[in-house]
């Protein structure tokens, strides 16, 4: 299975090129600086601690910048992972919203429709 990805485009002068971003991964990076912990991230997901740790390290190589400060006491949010959880959270929430969105059409109800017509167009 393919890991999904988002090309995204800056709008501000800053660099030119698409960051292409691994969606999974920003979620993980979600989770962990919620509870500014990899073990408490990896376990609430079922996932390797170091699974989780290798997937935020490719997502600041991706994005060519620290999100967290880590030491072996602490995990800490750098000022540009503090900005990126913000939108991070906010791309979340718009993804949830939209599988509820598809989810509600798939499951709107559907019923036959009866039309009265000429008896020469019926035949």
């Amino acid at each position: 299975m393919t890991v999904p990805r988002v090309s995204i485009t800056p709008t501000s002068q800053g660099a030119a090129s698409p960051v292409h971003m691994d969606l999974n991964a920003a979620s993980l990076f979600v989770r962990v600086a919620s509870t500014l912990s990899f073990t408490a991230a990896a376990r609430q997901l079922g996932l390797p601690r170091s699974t989780v740790s290798k997937r935020i390290l490719e997502l600041e190589e991706e994005l060519g910048v620290k999100l967290l400060n880590r030491t072996s006491r602490a995990v800490e949010l750098t000022e540009a992972g503090s900005r990126f959880l913000v939108h991070a959270h906010q791309a979340m929430a718009l993804l949830e919203q939209a599988g509820v969105n598809a989810g509600a059409t798939a499951h709107s109800v559907a019923a036959p429709v009866r039309m009265a017509v000429p008896r020469l167009l019926a035949q």
